[in-house]
């Protein structure tokens, strides 16, 4: 019964957010009467424009409404090239559409990494205000079928006002916008920037939907070419619970790494925060950007090997994670002078030989 009422509330959701995008469509295409291609183009920017802001930290609800504005400079793009440059209205959302292929791979890149636990606007301070008790899966819904609500009912608002019906007349006939001394061409202009930004939102909320903790099966991951303790759930409802856990720390994580050099101290704590290294997009690294996200990483030794000729000995240690960030022990580890051993991007490279360098090693649940 658990999986049956998950997977209609997973398909609602998903109905939801799609629901803005068919808001976008059938603005121009029936309203209009305008046959704009810039929705296949539209859709994916919102959704790079919100993948690159979230890795940098930016509130989710702000990244929501800038992935919009995004979105409706993009039918701005289209109505220009069709009504200042006459070119018609299909070649015209073509020429967006194809720009802004090229356009995305720029925002986005072709190896941006959205960390499964980054947060969206389903998992964001005040989503967690006002439903931090309810489960991850039951919070979408909400928010879904709310932003759909909100948007609903502004359209039904803006087409009872004069320009909402000097809209809807003008893929009808276009002679009645004229006549009451109005630039139809304007008025073209309008629909196609509120439609393609309908549609860039439905883009930020698809990614968020998918994105976000929810999961199913797998609630945490391990990075590549490691070792240890997976926790997966059988059921969406466990699998939400669980990474309500892990968001709220109540899930004891603890993972066993060998780093070069011999550690003096017994224990020691890492409180550095972690971004998106500047040089290259596929590194993490300890930054001051404020943009960088709060990490902290405590160690306790648990062995010490002597040097040898030709390195300066290793320590064996316990790390305990208090955030969970892309690479954290690798990139802490290596900020401390001290690198994983086997690491091929913050290690030493002479000794890349080792695989599994980091291990999860025990996982308590609270």
């Amino acid at each position: 019964m658990d999986v049956f009422l998950d997977t209609c509330i997973s398909t609602l959701t998903q109905g939801l957010i799609y629901a803005l995008l068919s808001c976008g469509i059938y603005i121009t295409y029936k309203i209009l009467d305008f046959p704009d291609l810039t929705v296949d183009g539209s859709f994916p920017l919102g959704a790079a424009v919100t993948a690159v802001l979230l890795t940098r930290g930016v509130n989710p609800w702000l990244t929501l409404a800038v992935a919009m504005a995004v979105g409706a400079a993009a039918g701005l793009t289209t109505g220009l090239i069709h009504v200042r440059l006459k070119v018609r209205d299909l070649l015209a959302g073509i020429i967006t559409m194809t720009a802004l292929f090229s356009i995305n791979l720029q925002i986005a890149g072709s190896n941006l990494n959205v960390e499964r636990a980054m947060k969206t606007i389903f998992t964001s301070r005040l989503a967690m205000g006002l439903m931090g008790s309810s489960t991850l899966m039951l919070r979408k819904l909400v928010i879904s079928a709310a932003l759909v609500l909100v948007v609903k009912l502004l359209l039904d608002l803006y087409f009872r006002t004069k320009n909402g019906l000097l809209l809807r007349a003008v893929g009808d006939n276009d002679n009645v916008v004229t006549s009451l001394a109005r630039d139809k061409g304007s008025v073209k202009i309008l629909g196609l920037v509120i439609a393609n930004a309908l549609v860039a939102h439905c883009g930020t909320g698809n990614l968020a939907e998918v994105q976000g903790e929810d999961r199913p099966g797998i609630v945490h991951r391990l990075d590549r070419d490691t070792s240890g303790l997976m926790l997966a759930a059988k059921t969406d409802l466990a699998a939400a619970r669980l990474q309500d856990d892990i968001r709220l720390r109540t899930v004891d994580r603890r993972y066993c790494t060998l780093v070069h050099g011999n550690i003096a101290r017994d224990t020691g704590m890492v409180d550095a925060p972690i971004g998106r290294d500047e040089r290259d997009r596929t590194r993490m690294a300890v930054s001051a950007n404020p943009l960088a996200r709060s990490s902290i990483t405590t160690f306790t030794v648990l062995e010490r090997f002597e040097a040898g000729r030709q390195d300066d000995g290793y320590t064996l240690l316990e790390c305990k994670l208090y955030t969970g960030r892309t690479h954290q022990i690798r990139v802490h580890m290596s900020y401390t002078g001290h690198p994983v051993v086997g690491d091929p991007v913050y290690g030493r490279a002479a000794n890349v030989k080792a695989r599994n360098r980091d291990a999860a090693q025990r996982m308590e649940l609270g």
